[in-house]
């Protein structure tokens, strides 16, 4: 009688032993299928096997470093997962968004969702639908129907706010110093800028001069959350679903994301109203063409996000590059000084195009730090296709990797990560087109470009030319003139006293330690040139030195003799062969991110 309960429990136990072997054995078959798929791209071994390789990429932060040291080491198509591939070609980058191509968005664009079950422009990847609803937003981005408004009317109140925010409350003198947080009023310039060109009021950050509903700090903490969910989008239908979604941000917040959806909804619910009066901007151009309200509204929340992150690091990362590079710094404001009394106050668009050392500040500052780090996997078409000399399967993603595109030494020369606008001065025809063909891809290409690109365009140009603006009567005659980077060092910039190129320039040069790490050293070198210096711990004495910097190739108007004074509060040691490149500072998200304080002061002209 006790047999057969006994026979029966092993026949139970010997189901699941089976069931479960079963499992792991066409798990396994799946697994050795993925990884001999593509066996014949080169990669880090462990990331054919396993999504970790990117997943603690993501974790620690430095995810985009990672991937730019996998294209250094294998090359311009990298496997970084299963099936997962990295390309940091800018050929290949245009051949996946063709216009009449048959690649599509991947998974990862479902980390763009905002609002659960509602699709925007980002993450919408079914390929007829996004093609309509681009349809339906190209005209509100291109400014024609924005004339008497304009993007440039609206960006350019808010550089003059911007640019009055500091004068009235951040110029430093000799016994008032006065820091400004740079990085945080890029980003309240970045939200008002697009708060004013959309629907034709800023948010208010500057007038303010504080973090309105805290959604700077809510949005800085959400990025590292953000850069998970772009290695792992299934995350992203989990938390939207009950009970998670319920701790998501909603309408009904006072902080936040919550607030400013909010916000986006008070606004489009008064622009549709029957009575409302037609506007001139670009929600108006949106309205006429047919947009509904919840995708007005996703629009809307998509912009300040969007717009204003990518926006506003690049430019802080252009102007941190900038007055850390003395050669540079000095060759625009040379270029700005004798432009200023032929430009308009703040300076136009087509003024801006006018100054090539401007354009190509810009232009360097876009290469190195590209608006979005993300990888934006797209789905290679079921019959493959050829990629830097490799062939792809059907169903690969294939993300793109900004970083090391625009770092890549095989695209830009050894140099590759050095600031040097002068590159773009120097290059022949057949080079400057190759080179702006691929710094375009930072903002994507073909039916993927990105529709914001006119206006982020005009906003780095003209707020560029205006910070970096050193002759009188503009803005009381305002200039960065120490800045504290991350765990870097504190630097004060070059000061010419002298409208002319070519001249003896004194640049008081301050640097003090906060960090000791290789980025530091790093950044130290790329401020003093070669040979440079690292720094020790105990700060005590002054040194000057003097040199001449020069680069082959470039026009003689861009060369400058410098005389240094730097001031140390240690003894620093002499280091040959100390890298003049500047480092990356830690990415969350999809964005850089760098403190970034900075002293303004009203310069002495001789």
């Amino acid at each position: 009688m006790t047999l057969l309960p006994d026979l029966q429990g092993l026949s139970h136990r010997a189901w699941l032993t089976y069931t479960g072997a079963a499992i792991l054995l066409c798990l396994g078959i799946r697994k050795i299928h993925l990884w001999y798929r593509l066996r014949h791209i080169p990669g880090p071994s462990s990331a054919a096997w396993s999504i970790w390789w990117q997943l603690s990429g993501a974790l620690g932060g430095q995810y985009h470093e990672r991937l730019k040291e996998a294209a250094d080491e294998y090359g311009p198509l990298v496997r970084i997962g299963p099936n997962e591939l990295l390309s940091t070609d800018p050929d290949v980058v245009r051949h996946m968004a063709a216009v009449r191509g048959t690649y599509t968005k991947g998974a990862f664009y479902t980390s763009g969702k905002i609002t659960p079950g509602v699709d925007n422009v980002v993450s919408q990847r079914d390929e007829v639908k996004h093609k309509a609803m681009r349809a339906k937003m190209a005209s509100g981005f291109s400014g024609k129907e924005n004339e008497g408004f304009g993007f440039e009317a609206g960006l350019n109140r808010q550089l003059l706010n911007f640019l009055g925010l500091i004068d009235r409350k951040y110029i430093s003198t000799e016994h008032d110093t006065r820091p400004v947080d740079f990085a945080e009023k890029t980003q309240f310039f970045a939200l008002d800028a697009i708060g004013d060109i959309s629907f034709g009021k800023p948010f208010g950050y500057l007038a303010e001069d504080e973090d309105l509903y805290d959604y700077n700090k809510i949005n800085a903490s959400s990025l590292p959350i953000m850069n998970i969910v772009s290695v792992l989008p299934w995350l992203i239908n989990l938390i939207h679903t009950w009970p998670l979604r319920t701790v998501m941000p909603s309408q009904g917040d006072q902080v936040g994301f919550g607030r400013l959806m909010s916000f986006a909804a008070e606004i489009v619910d008064k622009r549709l109203h029957p009575l409302a009066t037609p506007a001139q901007d670009m929600m108006q151009a949106h309205i006429n063409n047919g947009m509904t309200r919840e995708e007005l509204i996703q629009q809307v929340f998509l912009s300040i996000v969007a717009g204003s992150n990518s926006t506003a690091q690049t430019l802080r990362m252009t102007i941190l590059s900038l007055i850390t590079t003395p050669t540079s710094y000095a060759s625009l404001v040379a270029e700005i000084q004798q432009a200023t009394t032929s430009v308009s106050c703040p300076i136009t668009w087509a003024q801006a195009q006018e100054l090539p050392y401007l354009r190509a500040v810009v232009r360097e500052g876009l290469r190195l730090w590209p608006p979005v780090a993300g990888l934006g996997f797209k789905l290679v078409p079921p019959e493959g296709d050829h990629l830097s000399g490799y062939f792809v399967p059907g169903g690969t993603q294939v993300g793109q990797g900004f970083h090391g595109l625009g770092r890549s030494k095989a695209v830009w020369g050894e140099d590759a990560n050095t600031f040097r606008p002068e590159r773009w001065l120097v290059a022949n025809e057949e080079e400057l087109r190759r080179m702006v063909a691929a710094v375009d891809t930072h903002f994507g290409a073909g039916k993927y470009s990105c529709l914001g690109k006119p206006i982020a365009l005009m906003e780095l140009h003209n707020a560029v030319f205006e910070v970096s603006t050193s002759k009188p009567p503009r803005h009381d005659s305002i200039r960065p003139d120490t800045i504290e980077a991350d765990e870097a060092v504190r630097l004060c910039p070059p000061q010419p006293r002298t409208p002319h190129q070519d001249a003896d320039v004194r640049l008081p040069l301050r640097l003090r330690l906060l960090g000791q790490d290789n980025e530091t050293q790093g950044l130290v070198g790329a401020v003093l040139g070669t040979p440079a210096f690292a720094l020790g711990t105990k700060l005590q004495k002054e040194v000057v030195t003097e040199s001449t910097i020069t680069h082959d190739g470039i026009p003689p108007s861009y060369m400058h003799t410098f005389r240094r004074r730097v001031s140390y509060r240690d003894t620093p040691r002499e280091v040959e062969n100390t890298s003049c490149e500047h480092p990356a500072p830690p990415c969350h998200g999809f964005y850089f991110r760098v403190m970034l304080y900075t002293h303004f002061t009203r310069p002495q002209y001789t």
